[in-house]
């Protein structure tokens, strides 16, 4: 962004130059980013700037881990979004020890599930970033503490099993907990299985462990990688299922949310094939994707439905038929990819 465009767009956002900070703050609800972030403009450089705050359910030594594997992604070329150079030392601290880590903000669109190409060039970015990764010398064993909440998949649906059964109390809905509760236990004793007669766990890798349609952005440059605060260490078919069972099975909008009725079983197979074209998956990780394929759809009927405080978006009954979606979407996934 040159003087003219940045003066331009200060206009036109009606933003003014603060002498005293030499900096524009922008809140973050004007720029899209989460609640609690600011924009950052220094005046004297080129670049315009975000500065995160830890979050609150990350521990120091999580975020610092973090920041070392981000910076690591940016040093080796991967498809994630900038950080500053002061990140290469770790977390800046206020006076209050809050840690922050400031990241180039990329100006582009929101990736669009509608459009093919954004689809598969998130695949294949999502690909390059789990080949970089898989060079980062993390340490090993990852301590139990490290996370505050869970990050692997079936550990996550588990962790917020409590909302699902609060919002599927009544007798009607008790078959479908049954059901969806028989679908998950299956799909984890299926991938605890291959653990057993395999050492594939130490192929594992720091995945993005988030990345979903609003954690990427498409710009001239191609599509990055927003929010890696769900960084652990796991399988990256476990990422791959998460992203492909959220471009695929959740319908959402401004005034809509649900599970889709069905599955575009090509689109799936296509979105496989282009990250599988592009860092191949053993067979031991194909044979596990479609299990980690029920645990993420699990995962949306949660972490899509409700809000941060546990409220249910949806009414009871609605929420009830899209449980019963979900069922019919992994016995899809199966289908496509049979164990």
């Amino acid at each position: 962004m040159n003087n003219n465009s940045r003066a331009q767009w200060l206009e036109r956002e009606g933003l003014r130059v603060d002498p005293e900070l030499s900096a524009i703050l922008l809140p973050a609800p004007l720029c899209g980013s989460e609640r609690g972030d600011l924009i950052c403009v220094p005046v004297e450089s080129d670049g315009v700037f975000l500065l995160r705050k830890q979050r609150a359910y990350l521990s120091l030594a999580e975020t610092k881990l973090r920041l070392r594997a981000h910076w690591f992604a940016c040093q080796h070329g991967a498809p994630v979004v900038p950080l500053h150079p002061c990140m290469a030392a770790g977390p800046l601290f206020d006076l209050s020890g809050h840690a922050f880590e400031v990241q180039q903000w990329i100006f582009g669109k929101p990736l669009s599930v509608m459009d093919c190409e954004d689809l598969h060039l998130a695949v294949v970015s999502l690909a390059h970033f789990h080949e970089t990764m898989g060079g980062f010398d993390a340490p090993k064993p990852i301590e139990k503490t490290l996370h505050l909440e869970p990050r692997e998949r079936f550990s996550k649906a588990h962790y917020h099993w409590p909302l699902l059964v609060g919002a599927l109390a009544t007798a009607a809905s008790a078959s479908l907990l049954a059901e969806i509760s028989f679908q998950l236990e299956r799909a984890e004793a299926a991938v605890a299985h291959t653990r057993a007669r395999t050492s594939d766990r130490e192929g594992q890798i720091f995945v993005h462990g988030d990345p979903v349609t609003e954690n990427l952005i498409r710009s001239e440059a191609g599509i990055f990688l927003l929010d890696l605060d769900d960084l652990h260490l796991a399988d990256r078919e476990e990422d791959l299922a998460w992203m492909i069972a959220e471009i695929c099975s959740l319908d959402k909008g401004r005034d809509h949310l649900s599970i889709r009725p069905s599955l575009c079983e090509k689109t799936v197979l296509d979105l496989f094939e282009a990250y599988h074209n592009t860092y191949p998956l053993s067979a031991i990780a194909c044979e596990r994707f479609p299990h980690f394929c029920t645990a993420s759809i699990a995962c949306l009927l949660t972490d899509s439905f409700f809000d941060d405080d546990g409220e249910l978006l949806v009414a009871a009954a609605e929420y009830a038929k899209n449980v019963e979606r979900s069922l019919h979407l992994i016995d899809q996934f199966y289908r496509v990819f049979p164990p």
